[in-house]
């Protein structure tokens, strides 16, 4: 898939600005002339300009040091933070064309660059070991589980409910991706705020209903049924952790009771989402 990016060097320019501004004080301070006792202050020259056009210059970097404020920052990190901008995203350009008017705004010469690049966004994946044996790697949590499980215990990997779990997982990634496409089709054609903050309450209530109120098994603490960090890893996340970790375990009859959680956890989720 071919796509069309844009990139501003925002990085660099702010540092340049930074540099430039801090350096042009630094210069205004060395090159004024210390005043004489008893006579009157002579106008600041700045070194490298006449006197009058020092008077201009540091006009304009007093203009210059004034625009930055506590303000302004907040307001460009809400619209920088405010959707997902990968690399051919539609608001990756809308990003690009504010950040250049942001710096043409103070007065910098800011140029945007198109490229076209391919980027690989499968739609589908799926690897295959075709020899000595014949064998498909699930990269999706449910099906690496079901694949660790029966590769321990076909007979424990039985009294656990992959194919619920399958399908509370498919129909919740359903009901996601057409709250996304609602959002995306919301946003594009200006919807009201209200019905914006209708669907983002949505998606707010859909991940607490991920929320188990027993928590896990031996970590009441940790009460999300679908990631969680891991019972010997750390910080390091578990996907679907209840499940996982007790065929781990090799406690089937615990993994199954987790199943049913996340799968009655997923459909309240689904339904909060696309009711």
């Amino acid at each position: 898939m071919i796509q069309r990016s844009y990139f501003v060097l925002r990085t660099s320019c702010f540092l340049a600005a930074a540099l430039f501004v801090g350096a042009a004080v630094w210069l205004s301070a060395q090159s004024a002339p210390a005043p004489r006792q008893g006579s009157r202050q002579a106008p600041e020259t700045i070194r490298g300009f006449s006197a009058a056009a020092s008077v201009d210059q540091a006009a304009r970097e007093r203009d210059l040091k004034a625009m930055p404020s506590a303000k302004a920052n907040e307001a460009d990190f809400d619209v920088m933070t405010s959707e997902p901008h990968h690399t051919g995203s539609p608001y990756e350009i809308k990003l690009a064309d504010y950040v250049s008017d942001q710096f043409e705004r103070i007065g910098i010469e800011a140029t945007k660059y198109e490229y076209s690049v391919l980027l690989p966004w499968p739609k589908q994946r799926r690897i295959d070991i075709v020899a000595p044996d014949q064998v498909r790697l699930e990269v999706e949590e449910v099906g690496e589980i079901e694949q660790q499980a029966t590769k321990a215990s076909a007979e424990g990997a039985k009294k656990i409910d992959f194919a619920g779990l399958r399908s509370a997982a498919a129909v919740f990634a359903k009901a996601g991706a057409e709250v996304r496409a609602r959002g995306e089709s919301m946003l594009e054609s200006s919807a009201p705020a209200q019905d914006l903050a209708m669907l983002n309450h949505r998606l707010i209530m859909a991940e607490r209903d991920l929320i188990e109120p027993a928590g896990l098994p031996d970590r009441p603490w940790y009460r999300h049924v679908v990631y969680a960090p891991g019972l010997y890893t750390g910080y390091g996340v578990k996907t679907i952790p209840g499940v996982r970790e007790a065929v781990d375990a090799g406690n089937y009859a615990r993994a199954s009771e987790q199943a049913a959680i996340v799968i009655r956890a997923l459909k309240r989720a689904t339904s909060t989402l696309w009711p």
